[in-house]
């Protein structure tokens, strides 16, 4: 995912261009529109790791909490949250995939192939935004109402307020990633920025609540 966002920040990506400045691409020479072709298939694959990691991530922080909430009532929306994961990533790469077909289209170079064979269309960036804030709300309700309202000291008590921030944190930078994209139209390297950014505040939130159910059995 790192591998394609720094090809695609140097490279450029087809769909960030001018129609006029495709078609002059076309009628160039093969070599003027590769990096280009190259950069357009790089952004392809870093969206489908991007989604790919965030739900593997989503599953790790499920099989966490079914460890911290063992015996407990919330034990029993795991199993479930854990199908919607599935089910919402089979969807979501269906929705990528199967659309614009063949999916070489979505590197042609002209004449533009249309909204489904470009990878910042709405139906790209819409329901997977959707479904991704469906499922960490989700997430984040399962031990909420077990974890929150424990006793304990001040810090630790900011420390948990800290970790669901970190989480509501982590959805609006999903939100305004699809937004300077469909919306704003910023460039791919700034999308790509907060997806990996994303990404990375993961890590330490799943580091934190390894910490807090340590001290939980304390």
């Amino acid at each position: 995912m790192t591998v394609a966002a720094h090809i695609v920040g140097g490279l450029g990506d087809l769909h960030a261009l001018s129609l006029s400045e495709r078609q002059a691409l076309a009628l160039g020479p093969p070599e003027a529109a590769q990096p280009y072709i190259t950069g357009t298939i790089w952004f392809c694959i870093g969206v489908a790791t991007y989604i790919t990691f965030i739900w593997l991530l989503k599953l790790n922080m499920l099989f966490l909490y079914q460890r911290v909430v063992n015996g407990l009532w919330v034990e029993k929306f795991i199993i479930p949250t854990m199908a919607l994961v599935g089910v919402t990533y089979l969807s979501i790469m269906l929705i990528l995939f199967l659309p614009c077909r063949p999916y070489e289209r979505m590197w042609i170079v002209f004449p533009d192939q249309g909204d489904f064979c470009r990878p910042q269309s709405f139906l790209n960036m819409v329901p997977p935004l959707v479904m991704n804030l469906i499922t960490d709300l989700c997430i984040m309700a399962i031990p909420a109402p077990v974890i929150l309202p424990v006793r304990a000291t001040v810090w630790r008590k900011m420390g948990l307020y800290f970790l669901f921030g970190a989480g509501v944190f982590i959805m609006t930078a999903a939100i305004l990633r699809v937004v300077f994209v469909l919306v704003v139209s910023f460039s791919l390297s700034f999308s790509f920025f907060v997806s990996l950014s994303t990404s990375h505040l993961n890590c330490p939130k799943i580091h934190r609540k390894k910490k807090e159910r340590k001290g939980a059995l304390i």
